[in-house]
């Protein structure tokens, strides 16, 4: 059979047509021809959408001879055999065209009004060929009065590209006003082009690729990967153009430089590229004629020779423009030769090629039917529009400047770009364009992508109140002196009282000696008395440094050397101190806003806490924003001041969510640590004390509305919500919705370093989950590697800059300098580094995207994995230790693996239970054998976690009906995520292994009362 052994199946599918040729493909036919199979894999001819097609529109004007007008179509098929090609692979190693002698051409005339050839060609686009059945082409020629027809070409790529379109109308008409005789040169077949591309030295050009490639370092995607889905959509397409003026200028600052404009639309679209992406080395696609010089007749041909090539880009910030430019210029130039091989086979020299938009520059000569041309009996033939269609997410189209404006086609698939709006894509490249002839803007980094809108938001926080808390509180409780201020364990202290005894503790702290930046540690259990003393000690002008006594004795005495306080007040010293006559004492000193307020301990990652040092000029901006945003309009509402529900830990900065309503004269309510782990005891003092505000985290939201918390038909319900301390899930993002009309709803964002929160969304403005818009007094800034703000739908790491952000961490200079930054948007401001990546939405509002880091929040405190780590490192037997985030029942979870010789892991919890938090000590410990690596040497995470296995086996059976209740419990409670879909834990498992936490015993609990148990 020669070169190819065609298969008998393929040999009776021709039927009665002899097979005249059998050609292998072209590079990019290979990929069109495995894109499209894909596209429409399992389905029938007239399902899902095969977009690789191009479709030419030509209205006719005149007496047009339909049928002259078909016999020269047939002449076209019978001049251009690869015009007749079929596609086929079964049983092949390799796909073949095959072309039969004679085919029959795919031919319809029909009527219909104007207003129908839009739907017309929409159904014929939108119709799919069957690759084994050619030719792959159909013509529609419809006619809505006897002058006036309008003729549809529809054409499978696989068969001809723009250029080969152009040609082939200008051969059409040519053979029309011959009658339907061919009157035109034989041409030179497709064949010759195919034997060309096998005699080419690939394994050389492919050498020659990977080393254009090597700068690259990761694939350049700009969409979202789960919303770009080609093939299975048709694109939507948007045009921007620059103005004759600016045209002119870009078109002679570019013949001035050596300069295409081909070029110079290349380089300002990696420079967009580079911003979209954050990165220095991007690559996109470019379309190349494929047409070789060394084919005589070539630029006559009429079949597919364009290839898809990747172009690389360096963008160092430095760089000239005009050089880089001429550089790009270069560089393309030294690739055309070898722009043969196929993509694929580049982007397997280096994997890092990888692109998913493509850039088209349509130089090809537009032929005489293209352009419109009349024949001698008075048919005039004018071009309506031309489509032709990628695979790729985003593809950008440029022609040469018509009527002296440079036009740009955006041509996306829906939704696949995510938040980023094709229409602003448009806008940033032109703006780009027009920047490059700026002589004011010589580097690269003085190209600017932001729009002016998202430029004018670079301004300036509103000023932030320059007040110490102590005043804030005094002028409270001088207006609201009766009021209720402080209450639980069954007492009520008023605002006199309160003040009363703040005060006398305050005297007695600076009797000994206690005043502005000195540090007084509070050790006393959770009480009304706990917050007199954090008053009592910013009263007396020092910081507080807050002392959860349940935490293990290593990691209490990790804060207290790192802290050095001058004084710790523990429930004795607390009774000596009240015990002495106060009115003998000093005057506290004055306070400056700038004075330390606190210093509050979070998770580090050298294996230590690292202690955040809180102003007081931020508490005051904090509660500015707070009063303003929630406190004011829900006392409008009441018509009274609040009753807002306390059920933080003390020693968490969320403690001053609630605190700060006693700086506005409300009342706060505070639960024991015992009602704080019983979600059912928190509803219930909610409703006993007719509380209208809480603030708590999303896991524990849960657990509360569980049990209750918005049920429409209780006495009572609350009037402010706020949720904080993780990211809000969709589905609970739409629990809150479903009540956002009775209940201000509130998202909070904020770290510990930016004073509570920072960042605060209105939950009734959103269907999805954001965490909304920088408070009063703060600016939220989305920058990328170079401190640059990102546009608009582009992810970024938040930076927070303002009144809020804390000094730094105490002692520790070097971790200070690394995470507060200068602001390069205020002069001698800093900035807060978050760690957090997020996206700015078109309205302003921020959209949370997870940790650009190994920072995780569980049950709301800020976790270093790091810190995990070097304790579990650290315990007896521990060889080397990880530790991943995972989704447990109630969220986020840590599990820890260890590899070691005879470890215990009974053991090592206890050992890192006696150093860590409840809350950093892993859910689940399991020892492996040894840490899996991926091909590059890094953790592997998905292996690790499939190591660990189910995380119960078989156990003893319960015994008795309490146990048998209990493993039920277990297993609604746990589900899927503890391992119970196949075994049942033993009576003697310990829960903590299957992920227990505060908030799943909450789960549990709630459950038994439900079963009877007590």
């Amino acid at each position: 059979m020669g070169r190819f052994a065609v298969t008998e199946a393929t040999t009776q599918r021709s039927t009665a047509q002899s097979i005249e040729d059998v050609l292998a493909l072209s590079p990019l036919q290979q990929g069109l021809f495995s894109l499209a199979k894909l596209a429409t894999d399992g389905l029938p001819v007239d399902d899902g959408v095969d977009v690789y097609t191009v479709q030419f529109v030509i209205d006719i004007v005149g007496a047009v001879d339909a049928g002259l007008l078909r016999r020269s179509a047939e002449a076209m098929l019978a001049r251009h055999a690869n015009l007749r090609a079929s596609f086929w692979d079964v049983d092949l190693p390799h796909p073949v065209q095959i072309i039969p002698a004679r085919a029959n051409l795919p031919w319809r005339e029909i009527d219909a009004a104007p207003s129908e050839f839009e739907q017309i060609a929409h159904t014929e686009r939108t119709t799919n060929f069957d690759l084994a059945r050619g030719p792959l082409l159909r013509f529609v020629l419809a006619r809505s009065a006897a002058d006036r027809h309008r003729l549809i070409l529809t054409v499978h790529h696989l068969l001809l590209d723009g250029w080969s379109m152009a040609v082939f109308f200008d051969e059409l008409v040519a053979i029309y006003r011959a009658g339907g005789v061919d009157p035109l040169p034989p041409p030179r077949p497709y064949r010759d082009y195919i034997g060309w591309l096998a005699n080419q030295d690939t394994d050389k050009a492919v050498a020659a690729w990977r080393d254009y490639l090597a700068p690259l370092s990761a694939p350049t995607i700009l969409a979202d990967s789960e919303r770009a889905q080609p093939g299975s959509v048709l694109p939507q397409t948007h045009e921007v153009a620059l103005n004759p003026d600016d045209t002119a200028r870009l078109t002679d600052w570019a013949r001035r430089h050596g300069l295409t404009l081909n070029t110079v639309l290349q380089f300002a679209w990696a420079v967009l590229l580079s911003r979209l992406t954050d990165r220095t080395e991007v690559a996109f696609g470019a379309v190349v004629s494929g047409r070789p010089q060394q084919l005589t007749g070539v630029e006559s041909m009429v079949g597919l020779f364009i290839n898809t090539v990747p172009v690389v880009v360096s963008l160092p910030p430095r760089a000239e423009v005009i050089a880089s430019c001429q550089a790009l210029q270069r560089d393309s130039a030294a690739m055309r030769d070898l722009g043969y091989v196929s993509l694929s086979t580049v982007q397997r020299a280096n994997t890092n090629a990888v692109f998913d938009t493509l850039l088209v520059f349509e130089n090809a000569p537009i032929g005489a039917a293209a352009a419109g041309v009349t024949t001698p009996d008075g048919v005039r033939f004018i071009p309506v529009t031309v489509e032709s269609l990628t695979h790729y997410p985003l593809t950008v189209v440029s022609y040469p400047p018509r009527d002296g404006r440079l036009t740009v086609l955006l041509e996306a698939v829906p939704e696949a770009l995510g938040e980023l709006p094709v229409v602003d894509l448009g806008r940033r490249l032109l703006q780009l364009l027009r920047q490059l002839v700026d002589p004011a803007r010589p580097r690269i980094a003085d190209l600017e992508v932001l729009l002016p809108a998202e430029q004018a938001r670079r301004a300036e926080p509103g000023r932030a109140p320059a007040v110490a808390v102590p005043e804030l509180f005094a002028a409270a409780a001088a207006a609201h002196g009766d009021h209720p201020a402080l209450t639980g364990e069954n007492r009520t202290l008023t605002y006199a009282e309160l003040s009363s005894e703040t005060a006398r503790l305050a005297r007695a702290l600076a009797g000994r000696g206690i005043g502005p930046e000195d540090r007084v540690a509070i050790a006393l259990p959770r009480s009304l008395d706990s917050v007199i003393a954090i008053l009592a000690v910013l009263q007396a002008g020092a910081a507080y440094v807050p002392i959860d006594i349940s935490l293990p004795e290593a990691r209490i005495e990790s804060i207290l050397r790192q802290a050095d306080p001058k004084l710790t007040l523990t429930p004795e010293l607390l009774a000596e101190l009240r015990s002495g006559a106060a009115e003998h004492c000093p005057t506290p000193t004055a306070i400056h806003p700038d004075c330390a307020a606190y210093v509050i301990f979070t998770s580090g990652s050298t294996g230590e806490p690292k202690g955040v040092v809180g102003t007081h000029r931020a508490l005051a901006s904090y509660f500015a924003d707070h009063q303003q945003r929630m406190y004011a309009p829900a006392a409008a509402r009441l018509g009274r001041a609040l009753r807002i529900a306390h059920a933080w830990s003390l020693s968490f900065d969320a403690s001053w969510q609630p605190l700060v309503g006693l700086l506005g004269g409300h009342s706060v309510h505070l639960f024991s640590a015992e009602e704080m782990r019983d979600a059912e005891a928190i509803i219930d003092g909610i409703r006993r004390h007719r509380l209208d505000m809480i603030d708590t985290s999303p896991s524990m939201f849960t657990q509360l509305f569980d049990a209750g918390l918005l049920d429409a038909h209780a006495a009572h319900r609350l009037s402010v919500l706020a949720l904080g301390g993780e990211a809000i899930a969709p589905h609970t993002w739409t629990k809150l919705r479903s009540v956002s009309a009775a209940v201000a709803v509130h998202n909070c964002y904020g770290p510990t370093e930016t004073t509570v929160e920072a960042v605060v969304a209105d939950v009734a403005d959103t269907d999805v989950p954001v965490i909304g818009e920088a408070v009063r007094g703060m600016t939220a800034h989305v920058l990328d590697s170079g401190l640059r703000e990102v546009p608009d739908g582009v992810a970024g790491e938040l930076y927070l800059a303002g009144a809020q952000v804390t000094r730094g961490y105490l002692g520790r200079a070097g971790a200070t300098a690394a995470r507060y930054v200068a602001d390069p948007f205020a002069a001698g401001g800093r900035m807060y580094r978050t760690g957090d990546l997020v996206r700015r939405r078109g309205d302003g509002r921020l959209v949370y995207l997870g940790r650009a880091d190994d920072q995780v929040k569980v049950r709301g405190y800020r976790v270093e994995i790091a810190e995990v780590e070097t304790a579990l490192a650290a315990a007896t037997g521990v060889t080397t230790a990880a530790v991943l985030p995972v989704q447990g029942p109630t969220g986020t979870q840590l599990a820890g693996f260890v590899t070691g010789v005879g470890v215990d892991v009974a053991r090592v919890r206890a050992e890192i239970g006696g150093r860590l938090p409840a809350y950093l000590v892993p859910a689940r410990i399991t020892v492996v054998e040894s840490m899996p690596l991926t091909p590059n040497g890094k953790l592997d995470a998905e292996a690790l976690v499939a190591l660990a296995g189910p995380v119960v086996g078989g156990g003893e059976e319960p015994a008795t009906e309490t146990e048998r209740i209990l493993v039920e419990i277990l297993a609604e409670v746990f589900g899927d995520t503890g391992g119970l879909a196949d075994a049942f834990p033993g009576v003697e498992t310990d829960l903590r292994d299957l992920g227990l936490d505060s908030i799943v015993a909450l789960s549990m609990v709630r459950a038994a009362r439900r079963r009877g148990l007590p």
